[in-house]
């Protein structure tokens, strides 16, 4: 087995039409940051609703997004992450998908 073909980049790019936004992934320091810092601060006691589930998802989704190149509204180039998924829940989505994949961040082999 080749380990090369196994280890996972930090971040990868998803290319959509002629637009380009790196994202790191789950497997990434950041992403594993982050999550700590989730587990050190949250209210052991409450319980999240469906709504804090989804908005901390978001949040999440908007902190790995790592640059965003090629998205205009208007003609002005965009790159305010939480604007754009708001705007355009598709690219969200899409955004999300390909965070959510670990093939994402493997070598092309």
């Amino acid at each position: 087995v080749d380990l090369k073909q196994h280890i996972v980049a930090e971040w990868a790019t998803l290319k959509i039409e002629d637009a380009e936004i790196d994202i790191y992934g789950r497997d990434s320091t950041k992403f594993r940051d982050m999550v700590h810092e989730f587990e050190r601060t949250r209210d052991a006691k409450k319980t999240d609703s469906v709504g804090d589930v989804e908005k901390r998802a978001f949040d999440r989704v908007v902190m790995m997004t790592k640059e965003i190149r090629g998205i205009e509204l208007d003609g002005k180039p965009m790159r305010d992450a939480a604007q754009i998924y708001k705007l355009a829940p598709g690219l969200y989505d899409a955004v999300l998908d390909f965070f959510s994949s670990r093939a994402n961040f493997l070598p092309i082999a």
